[in-house]
């Protein structure tokens, strides 16, 4: 290999270089597989004629050695792009959609992909017969690709019909349909429209089976649907972490929860939903407690009278006692939700009752809250490449009215670097601002459970919950690095560093970060990591010893 990393290529095999502890086991049709992967990787970057060999070697009795022989070959560029046939989309806007160029490296990975999407804006601007052929030859060590389209006749929506395996009201279906009979044929549309037949809560499955009629130019429409079930009983259990009684921003508290669940769907043959939550947390990691108990109980409909307007209402109630007594109950209501392949965004407004060690009465708070996240992880338990970032601004009182008056910013960035597929490098940023709009602005103004934390199992690890500052602060940054590395059979190590700082009317803005370094030992489990933390003040002496459930972040 001449024109591809070592590093690259080794990445894209499944099978694997002996590691500490570790040797991956001969498998032929894996290596097989590994053969397509390179293979596909180096037409990516125009190698047309790449020729790649295998080769067992015999070491010992028990080890082999496995050679790829890669024949890399000539590296083809592009010398001409054409385009016949079409006449909706012109020139220009089809080679903007294909993104190559000539004198580009031939890319034919690259190249299917674009002519998928040149389909489908055919298909949404009524061309239900599209057709796109591709032909690509060499001539002088070069690559010219000839694009034939046979856009075909213009088509409509013709006859809808609703088939369902009992009976069922036809309305629930027809108010879904983002096309109607006589409109110009968008396979987009009617993709969109069988996403929201099964989102509605009233079908357990929906499916759209699309006829031709060649003669009169229409797509006839069939949509299939099931009726969907009237609820149901779920129980769960597993590994969690729970906000303590400091509040959500306190050091999240490692609990092994158990609870059920009872959705009550189709009330009335609508799409409304109820359901009824319980859980329970039990410590584990500093000592056995009950540490948590929820309820709730939500309402979700997916119409409003004659309007698409999604809405969901909430009782809630939940009760901790780590750090103190906490117990919080209300109403919620969602006010913006939309959800992408990689992306969250959500609003809700609480009215909401608190009561703590410090007040024996309900003190109302009412707030607006948004909350984005974004996120390219390979896995939220263990995540071992990829990218998270979230934001929360949570705005309470003023014209909302309520006993507080404030607004709590924080942010959370995470980044995972695989290490030669072996190792994880993992890196964490939190910052989080409190703002006091009453005219006291101190920090004792700001309710317990409210205030910005540092210390404990998934911040500084050094210090205990709330150690490093028991009254709280108004402005907190903390950063987490640390090599998580597979040792033997489930067991694993990490080697950390976490360094933060926390700020209030008693401290000083020159206030020094505090850190600390350490090791610690992980336990894979079916249902998440077990581990045990040591860390050391500043870097030396008594260690402060924890466990606790799941990774740090």
């Amino acid at each position: 290999n001449n024109n591809a990393s070592t590093a690259i290529l080794l990445d894209l095999i499944n099978t694997k270089n002996p590691r500490l502890f570790f040797k991956d086991i001969y498998n032929k049709r894996k290596i097989h597989l590994d053969k397509i992967n390179l293979k596909n990787h180096y037409n990516s970057l125009g190698f047309l004629e790449v020729e790649i060999e295998d080769q067992v070697l015999n070491v010992d009795k028990s080890n082999i050695d496995i050679k790829f022989i890669i024949n890399e070959g000539f590296q083809y560029k592009i010398n001409s792009i054409e385009i016949f046939g079409n006449n909706f989309f012109t020139i220009n806007e089809i080679i903007k959609e294909i993104g190559l160029d000539e004198n580009d490296y031939f890319n034919p990975i690259k190249l299917n992909e674009s002519l998928k999407n040149i389909k489908n804006k055919y298909l949404d601007e009524g061309k239900a017969l599209i057709k796109i052929v591709d032909e690509v030859y060499k001539e002088n060590q070069k690559i010219n690709i000839r694009i034939n389209i046979f856009e075909g006749n213009t088509y409509h929506i013709g006859e809808i019909k609703i088939q369902s395996n009992e009976k069922i009201i036809e309305s629930h279906v027809f108010r879904e349909l983002l096309f109607f009979s006589g409109e110009k044929y968008s396979n987009s549309k009617i993709l969109n429209s069988q996403k929201r037949i099964y989102t509605s809560n009233v079908f357990s499955s929906a499916e759209i089976k699309k006829n031709i009629d060649k003669k009169n130019k229409l797509v006839n429409v069939v949509i299939k649907v099931r009726k969907g079930d009237a609820g149901n009983i779920t129980g769960e259990f597993g590994f969690g972490q729970t906000p303590s009684a400091l509040g959500d921003d306190a050091s999240p508290i490692s609990i092994i929860q158990g609870g059920a669940k009872w959705n009550i769907s189709q009330i009335y043959n609508t799409g409304l939903k109820i359901g009824i939550d319980t859980n329970i947390g039990i410590r584990l990691d500093d000592n056995i407690s009950l540490s948590t108990k929820q309820f709730e109980i939500s309402f979700f409909s997916p119409w409003i009278a004659s309007l698409r307007l999604p809405i969901n209402f909430k009782y809630y109630y939940d009760e901790s006692q780590e750090q103190g007594f906490l117990r919080r109950q209300g109403f919620r209501t969602s006010f913006l939700y939309k959800q992408g392949t990689n992306y969250n965004l959500n609003g809700k407004v609480d009215v909401e009752y608190n009561q703590d060690d410090f007040n024996s009465e309900l003190e109302q708070e009412r707030s607006v809250e948004i909350d984005y996240i974004y996120y390219t992880l390979n896995d939220f338990i263990k995540p071992v490449d990829g990218q998270y970032f979230s934001s929360k601004i949570d705005f309470r009182g003023l014209f909302l009215g309520g006993s507080r008056n404030y607004i709590k910013i924080e942010n959370e960035y995470k980044h995972f670097f695989s290490i030669y597929n072996y190792a994880t490098f993992a890196l964490r940023a939190k910052i989080g601002y409190l703002y006091d709009f009453s005219y006291v602005n101190t920090i004792d103004n700001l309710p317990i459970y409210d205030r910005l934390y540092l210390g404990g199992s998934t911040s500084l690890r050094a210090w205990g919950e709330g150690e490093l500052n028991e009254v709280g602060g108004y402005l907190k940054q903390l950063i987490n690095l640390e090599l998580r590395v597979p040792l033997f059979w489930l067991i694993g190590a990490e080697f950390f560093f976490d360094a933060g700082q926390l700020i209030n009317e008693y401290t000083n803005n020159n206030n020094k970060y505090a850190w600390n370094a350490g090791y610690g030992i992980t336990f894979m489990t079916p249902i998440g990591p077990l581990r045990i933390d040591v860390a050391y003040k500043y870097g030396y002496g008594k260690p402060n010893i924890s466990n606790a459930l799941l990774f740090i972040f």
